[in-house]
């Protein structure tokens, strides 16, 4: 059951980009982030959650075209997480994540909330800035709950530097129908990694842990169609990782369970 949880109201207009909900773009926006979450004040079972922020990794693994699922990394584990810090500074790492079927889409250059979480509540971006490789991002819940969430790309990458690509264009995402099995697989037991290619274009594979540390990295000379390849574990420890396939048009990140 949800912590009660009574906040200071203040009025807001959902953030959008002009005709943000009539586009559909492939920006590539999945990864691990540096992340800082600032719950604007509100007092619940616990006392006041006034001041102070919370600050760790924050991961975005892409479900679908442009449908991001987030985990916050706490104490060296990972969970869903749709308030990406908010619940673990204000309540503890014991309070439940809001779940249900809540993700972040990318309509071009603007993200926002689809789906509702356990509870039926409804999320809202209210406000969106991106500076270089800072994205911040002020949200806030149908039960009142507001905060600001700052993400800073580990990858030495900008949010938003490479064009988003219309689904108009004949340039759309190359790399399709990724399939990675068995998954989870018991640790010295090698991986499958299959997909399709639409170009004929080189690809990198990297594998990292939940605190972004690229572990393994190998490069291969693609053709065009079907693509397998087996992904040894052996230097891999027990653990959740992400598995990133990546080309010069397209990037797709997977997670992986070793056991």
């Amino acid at each position: 059951m949800k912590n009660t949880l009574l906040l200071l109201t203040f009025f807001c207009l959902p953030f959008f980009a002009v005709s943000a909900q009539e586009r559909d773009c492939h920006c590539n926006l999945a990864g691990t982030f540096q992340a800082k979450t600032i719950p604007y004040p509100y007092i619940d079972d616990y006392g006041f959650c006034a001041s102070g922020y919370w600050e760790g990794t924050i991961i975005w693994e892409q479900e679908e075209d442009e449908i991001y699922r987030t985990f916050t990394v706490l104490s060296d584990t990972i969970y869903e997480d749709a308030g990406m810090g908010f619940y673990a500074h204000c309540i503890g790492e014991h309070a439940s994540p809001p779940g249900g079927d809540l993700m972040l889409k990318n309509y071009c250059d603007s993200i926002q909330y689809i789906g509702t979480s356990q509870w039926g509540e409804e999320y809202t971006i209210t406000n969106q800035i991106v500076q270089d490789s800072l994205l911040i991002l002020d949200w806030e819940n149908s039960y009142s709950e507001f905060a600001r969430t700052e993400l800073v790309r580990t990858d030495g990458t900008h949010w938003f530097s490479t064009p988003c690509i219309s689904v108009a264009s004949q340039q759309i995402a190359s790399l399709e129908n990724v399939d990675i099995f068995p998954n989870p697989v018991l640790k010295n037991q090698a991986i499958q990694v299959q997909f399709y290619q639409k170009t004929q274009e080189n690809f990198t594979i990297n594998v990292y842990d939940l605190r972004g540390t690229l572990h393994q990295q190998m490069y291969h000379k693609g053709s065009i169609g079907e693509q397998s390849l087996h992904l040894s574990t052996l230097e891999l420890s027990a653990g959740t990782y992400f598995l990133e396939i990546k080309n010069q048009k397209n990037k797709i990140t997977k997670r992986i369970i070793i056991q």
